[in-house]
């Protein structure tokens, strides 16, 4: 049997249904979060939640680039893929940045025809556009990876996560000698986290979920467990609101 089957034999929702927020309370993510606050663990659930935000944000900025090399033609090459994206965004140390080479190539005139001249106009703007965006993603992708290393992976921090010296020291190479590391760069350190919870935490939080839920559930919550108390069926939030907000403001 494997794990995941084991744990739903053992009990009503999944680790993963549990962190991909699809269980309802007293199951639910922010009941797990506050669980692990109890425990004085919260800290590896807020890591778990910004290794999550990096890893979509990464491979947002790199369709970003991409959508940029496909509006231009001339461009297309020169744009990083999710592997050179991690080692710099450039292919060649003498490429400029993809973001300038944009720029530069949209902002190329003189010679052009008065045919077409709208067309390549607003192909000019969208690449703009798509470049102020791209840029507003690397900014916010840098933010969220300081706080994992400052908040979580440095020695000493009031958040530091326990983990292995090697498996540390490792990944706080890779944050620190690459530009935007490849989200595999965090794998180990979440599966060490999950093991953790799957061992420890995750028993106890369910038996304890368990001891609080309703006796006898409605006939609506019986045909879904998802279900409202007018029998619509719902998903719970994927975010406690304003979360991150509060931890990106301290």
């Amino acid at each position: 049997m494997t794990d995941a089957a084991h744990e739903k034999s053992r009990f009503t929702y999944s680790l993963a249904q549990i962190l991909a927020n699809e269980a309802p309370p007293p199951y639910s993510l922010d009941d797990f979060g506050a669980f692990l606050e109890f425990e004085h663990t919260g800290e590896n659930l807020e890591y778990y939640n910004f290794v999550r935000m990096y890893t979509e944000e990464f491979h947002r900025l790199a369709e970003k680039y991409q959508s940029v090399a496909r509006s231009h033609h001339s461009l297309k090459g020169m744009m990083p893929s999710r592997e050179n994206l991690a080692e710099g965004g450039r292919l060649h140390p003498s490429e400029p940045y993809p973001a300038e080479a944009i720029a530069a190539e949209a902002g190329e005139s003189g010679g052009h025809r008065a045919e077409g001249f709208r067309e390549r106009l607003e192909s000019k703007r969208s690449i703009r556009s798509l470049i102020c965006s791209s840029a507003e993603s690397d900014a916010m992708i840098r933010q969220i990876l300081e706080k994992i290393l400052t908040l979580y992976l440095t020695p000493g921090s009031d958040k530091e996560i326990n983990l292995a010296g090697n498996i540390r020291k490792k990944l706080m190479n890779e944050i620190t000698t690459k530009k935007l590391p490849h989200p595999d760069a965090f794998k180990t350190s979440i599966e060490k986290v999950c093991e953790m919870w799957k061992t420890q935490s995750y028993p106890k939080f369910m038996n304890t979920a368990d001891s609080r839920a309703p006796a006898e559930p409605s006939a609506a919550a019986a045909a879904h467990p998802l279900a409202d108390e007018a029998g619509h069926a719902e998903k719970p939030s994927s975010k406690k609101p304003g979360f991150f907000k509060k931890l990106f403001k301290k």
